[in-house]
């Protein structure tokens, strides 16, 4: 009988630690970031100035496609600096790895950014900081283990603009996306696990 309590209370445990594990948001890593990449077919960068140029290049085009670069240290550091704190309206933080994807088609434009900060600190700065200056009228919560900024905003032309930000413990993802089509951004969040910014388009 003690034997068959101590089995019992053994696959208790465990059903409680799976039931746990699937009510968790994704993990926010970079594997996981460049698996989608690569499943959208976009095309790797090795340095951050090509994939700044190659970008651009794509944005002003009528191509479809798209462009993705990961790295740690000297390359995440310059992703930070190039993607998000160009005009130097953020603080210097210590960015350990990140990734970031450009998405182009005929009805939609998306970009996406991981970054992994060296302190949890630092990484809640900076969510509080980027919502701050880039969705102002968004709607922050917190959903399961992360905490979460979801703004959308339709324009008079019927385009809109979808945008989510995440904070994980040291890893802040961010996506956005613009004009007519939102399919990435659902399969973004589908991926990691996040709550879709919502509205309608």
């Amino acid at each position: 009988m003690k034997t068959f309590r101590k089995i019992t209370c053994s696959i208790l445990a465990l059903s409680a630690v799976i039931m746990l594990a699937a009510c968790s948001s994704g993990e926010f890593s970079h594997k996981k970031m460049v698996s989608f990449c690569r499943k959208h077919g976009c095309e790797i960068c090795d340095e951050p100035e090509q994939f700044s140029s190659d970008s651009s290049q794509l944005m002003r085009s009528d191509n479809e496609g798209g462009y993705y670069i990961t790295g740690t240290e000297d390359i995440a550091e310059a992703l930070y600096d190039r993607q998000i704190n160009y005009f130097q309206d953020f603080r210097s933080y210590d960015v350990t790895e990140a990734t970031v994807y450009t998405y182009q088609t005929s009805d939609s434009f998306s970009r996406g950014y991981l970054f992994t900060f060296e302190d949890p600190e630092d990484a809640e700065d900076f969510f509080g900081k980027y919502c701050e200056e880039h969705c102002e009228d968004g709607t922050t919560g917190i959903e399961k283990d992360y905490t979460y900024t979801v703004y959308h905003h339709s324009r008079n032309n019927g385009r809109a603009v979808k945008a989510g930000v995440y904070l994980k413990g040291n890893n802040v993802l961010i996506i956005w996306a613009t004009k007519r089509n939102f399919d990435i951004i659902e399969d973004f969040c589908k991926t990691f696990r996040v709550i879709l910014p919502a509205g309608e388009e």
